[in-house]
C-alpha cells in the first residue's frame, strides 16, 4: 500500500511529472532505436553471405522484431515511470528531510537540516516547456548532491518547499551575528537564527548592476570564438562549392558572433543577486533558470578574479564558495566595477571574520 507523508500531501508532485520522464526517455531511446535498426539492417546482409537461399523476408522479419522490440521497451517505460511517480516519497519532520525513490533499486536519503548548505530551486529545458521546477538540497557530501532533491513541482508547491526547509535551516542554527556596513561591527547574539547581516542600505544586482563595460569585454573574447565555430562546417561546404569560401566564412563570423553576443545580452539581463537577512540569493539563465541560496555561515571564501578583457576594461568577478564546494559550482558575481566588486568583496570578508570571531568565542578558543 502506498503511503504518503502529510509534507508530500500539502506539497505534492506535478501531474506534468510523468511526461518530464517521459520525454526525457524518448531522446534517448530514439538514439537507441537507430542504433538497433542500423543492427538489424546489416544483420541481414551477413546472414545472406552465409544461407544461399536468402530472401527479402528475412529483412523485414528483422525490422518487425525491432519494431516489437522498440514497442515492449516503451510500454515497459511507460509502467516503470508510472511506479517510480506512484512510490516517489518526501517527508519533512522536525530533524531531517527523507527521500525515497525508485521503486525497483529503491534509494533513500536523510538529511539533517543543520547539515544542509543550500537550497536552490532550478529548471532545465523541459522544466521550463512543463512549467515545473526541481527543488535541490545540497550537503558536504556527494550523495545528497545526487539524491537529495525533488523534482518535477509546480511553481506555488517549489517556493512553499524552499521556504519551509529555508526556515528550518533557521532555525537549526544558534548562531546570529549582526554586521553594519560602515562600522564593520555589532552585537554578536545567539538564538535560533542564521548568521544574518544588517546593511544601511540594499546590495543586489540593482544597486550594483553588471558593468556596460563588461558587455564589450566579453565582446572581445566572443570575436575569438566567432572566428573559429564557422570552420567547423567550412568541410561539407567546400564539397558543395568551390566558390565563395570568404563569403560563407565571413557569413558565418557574422552570424556567430550576433548568435553568442545575443545569448550573453539575455544571460546578464536574467541575472540577479541580492544579500538577504540570512543569506545571498543569486538567480541565473534565461532557458534553464536557477535559484541558488548561500548562507552567510556556509560561506567558505570570496575571492576576485580579473581576465585580460576586464583588466582593460577595471572589471572584476567576484567568485563566492560554499561548504558543499565540489558538489554545486560556486556562486559567481559576474562584471563588477572595480570600486563596487571591492565594497562587495570587504562587506563579505567582514562578515567572514566576524562569523569566525564568534565560532571561536562560542568554542572557548
Amino acid at each position: 500500500m502506498v503511503t504518503y507523508s502529510d509534507f508530500q500531501t500539502k506539497y505534492p508532485l506535478s501531474k506534468k511529472k510523468f511526461w518530464k520522464k517521459i520525454i526525457e526517455s524518448i531522446v534517448p531511446g530514439i538514439f537507441k532505436s537507430i542504433g538497433l535498426f542500423a543492427l538489424l539492417f546489416v544483420a541481414p546482409i551477413i546472414i545472406q553471405g552465409a544461407v544461399k537461399n536468402y530472401n527479402g523476408y528475412l529483412t523485414l522479419f528483422f525490422f518487425g522484431l525491432a519494431l516489437l522490440a522498440i514497442l515492449v521497451a516503451f510500454i515497459i517505460n511507460i509502467v516503470y515511470i508510472h511506479y517510480y511517480i506512484k512510490y516517489y516519497f518526501y517527508d519533512c519532520n522536525d530533524q531531517f528531510i527523507t527521500i525515497k525513490k525508485d521503486p525497483i533499486t529503491p534509494r533513500e536519503i536523510h538529511v539533517q537540516y543543520n547539515k544542509i548548505q543550500d537550497v536552490y530551486v532550478d529548471q532545465d529545458l523541459i522544466d521550463r516547456i512543463l512549467d515545473i521546477y526541481d527543488v535541490h538540497i545540497a550537503s558536504a557530501t556527494i550523495s545528497s548532491g545526487i539524491e537529495a532533491h525533488i523534482d518535477g513541482v509546480d511553481h506555488e508547491e517549489a517556493e512553499a518547499i524552499k521556504t519551509f526547509l529555508l526556515n528550518k535551516l533557521k532555525s537549526s542554527s544558534n548562531n546570529t551575528v549582526s554586521m553594519n556596513q560602515d562600522s564593520g561591527g555589532g552585537k554578536n547574539e545567539k538564538n535560533d537564527n542564521l548568521v544574518s547581516i544588517k546593511l544601511d542600505k540594499k546590495i543586489s544586482s540593482n544597486e550594483y548592476p553588471v558593468s556596460n563595460s563588461y558587455i564589450f569585454s566579453i565582446m572581445f573574447s566572443r570575436v575569438f570564438f566567432s572566428l573559429f565555430i564557422p570552420l567547423l562546417f567550412m568541410g561539407p561546404l567546400l564539397e558543395i562549392t568551390k566558390t565563395g569560401v570568404v563569403f560563407y566564412y565571413v557569413s558565418g563570423v557574422i552570424f556567430s558572433f550576433i548568435l553568442l553576443m545575443v545569448t550573453q545580452i539575455l544571460w546578464i539581463r536574467a541575472f540577479y543577486f541580492e544579500f538577504e537577512q540570512d543569506y545571498i540569493l543569486c538567480k541565473t539563465g534565461f532557458i534553464a533558470k536557477s535559484e541558488t541560496h548561500i548562507p552567510y555561515k556556509n560561506i567558505q571564501n570570496v575571492t576576485t578574479s580579473q581576465g585580460i578583457f576586464d583588466r582593460i576594461f577595471h572589471i572584476k568577478n567576484i567568485i563566492i564558495e560554499n561548504a558543499a564546494q565540489g558538489l554545486i559550482a560556486p556562486m559567481l558575481l559576474f562584471g563588477q566595477p572595480e570600486g563596487k566588486a571591492d565594497e562587495i568583496t570587504n562587506v563579505l570578508n567582514g562578515l567572514l571574520k566576524k562569523i569566525n570571531r564568534t565560532n571561536n568565542s562560542t568554542n572557548g578558543l
